[in-house]
């Protein structure tokens, strides 16, 4: 997709009147901070609606832009101040780090590197690993909220109290359940990594969106969410050589029956 003016003007794929509404809106994302007249009676409105309202953005080229906030919900759900900041942060990280590019990602491990970390802090600072016990159902576990904490009782009945909580309900039907997959394919699907930019290290990651509404399953009518794939290649270390990594990530708010029907509907695209 494009991501700045250079990109727009050498896109053959837009007319005009596309390339004049994205300019406009690139013009106004680099510095929306000070513009704050623009867009806040849209704060907590649909993205897609502020872009259409404000800048004319087509239809066609909103589904690229709701790409870049990488937000887990459908258009209806994101909101104008939740995407703001998000696609302004990619386009101004580009370039930061050298030419054609604006992230950099860890080699040998990647981001599980920052729970090992954590892990290792927590033991030498005589944390105590508990596994194999749950915390009691929502209604029983909340023990006592004190001035040191929150004691909560796990399941064998013990007492424990902690000074954060970390979690969430699994048994209230309205949360987001959110679904990650792993996967190994025997390709290196090369043109996912193309050079960006003369004298620029080969990209090693690469972020395939499936927008909301272009996924179905046949047994639900309802638009699904949007599916984020990252895409890691070799040269991460994450894989053997000539194959790739898929991260695949999406959130659901319907029956876990139905989470394993649409792994089965994605690992076709695979």
């Amino acid at each position: 997709m494009p991501n700045g003016r250079e990109d727009v003007f050498q896109d053959h794929d837009l007319d005009f009147k596309a390339k004049r509404a994205l300019m406009k809106f690139l013009r106004f994302i680099s510095e929306y901070e000070e513009q704050i007249e623009v867009w806040e009676e849209h704060r907590q409105r649909p993205f897609s609606d502020f872009l259409t309202e404000q800048f004319k953005v087509p239809a066609s080229l909103q589904g690229p832009l709701l790409a870049l906030t990488l937000s887990p919900s459908g258009p209806d759900r994101t909101t104008t101040e939740y995407a703001l900041p998000r696609i302004a942060r990619h386009l101004r990280s580009i370039g930061v780090f050298g030419a054609g590019f604006g992230a950099v990602i860890p080699k040998w491990g990647g981001l599980s590197e920052i729970s090992q970390v954590s892990c290792r802090a927590g033991a030498v600072g005589g944390g105590v690993y508990v596994l194999g016990k749950g915390i009691a159902p929502i209604t029983e576990g909340i023990a006592e909220t004190t001035e040191n904490g929150t004691k909560l009782r796990l399941k064998d009945g013990e007492v424990v109290t902690a000074k954060w909580i970390v979690g969430g309900n699994s048994s209230t039907a309205s949360q987001d359940t959110y679904c990650r997959s792993m996967t190994i394919v025997s390709s290196s699907l090369s043109h996912l990594f193309p050079p960006i930019a003369e004298e620029a290290p080969a990209p090693a990651a690469a972020v395939v969106v499936f927008p909301s509404g272009s996924l179905t399953l046949d047994s639900q009518a309802e638009e699904l969410p949007p599916v984020h794939v990252f895409v890691h290649s070799s040269d991460t270390g994450e894989c053997p050589s000539g194959q790739c990594k898929f991260a695949l990530l999406l959130t659901l708010a319907v029956m876990m029956n139905k989470h394993y029907e649409y792994l089965s509907t994605l690992s076709e695209y695979h």
